[in-house]
């Protein structure tokens, strides 16, 4: 199976890190619809291939400050290419570009997603213990230059 998968949701970022591998694997779309049609696009802006075995997409629900739900990645994300991680039961149409599916992806708007390499913040969206409404019923997309960690989670803990 060809996880790196191209899609309406690949977005062109520039390769402008120049960090370790892992920090050039970033969220650079999400996905917040109606029902379960919920997506997040991960990018390698990289010039290495990056092995995905020890990341996973973590999620935090409402105000919580724990990360209580973990969607594991794996595969390998050649330089340039996108991975699109969507719900299980989202439309066949979002599903048609998920290189994979998981129940477990299942946001609304309020909740933070975290990009995680070996249990370490490699990226985020939205503020941990906020359960501000920043993404319901949006698309979002990273700006071309944006870097990693946009928003801080510090004081993250996992159950």
């Amino acid at each position: 199976m060809n996880i790196a998968k191209k899609s309406f949701l690949a977005l062109a970022v520039s390769a402008s890190m120049s960090a370790t591998a892992h920090a050039d694997v970033l969220f650079t779309e999400y996905v917040e619809g109606s029902s379960n049609n919920k997506a997040v696009e991960i990018t390698n802006q990289g010039d290495q291939a990056v092995n995905l075995s020890g990341w996973a997409i973590e999620l935090a629900f409402n105000k919580n400050t724990n990360l209580s739900s973990r969607v594991p990645l794996d595969g390998v994300l050649a330089p340039g290419d996108s991975l699109v991680v969507s719900h299980a039961s989202a439309s066949d149409s979002i599903k048609a570009v998920a290189g994979f599916t998981s129940n477990k992806l299942t946001f609304n708007g309020d909740d933070t997603l975290a990009l995680t390499h070996n249990g370490n913040v490699v990226d985020s969206l939205g503020q941990l213990g906020s359960g501000a409404s920043y993404g319901k019923d949006k698309t979002l997309r990273r700006k071309a230059g944006t870097e990693a960690k946009s928003i801080h989670l510090q004081s993250l803990t996992r159950q």
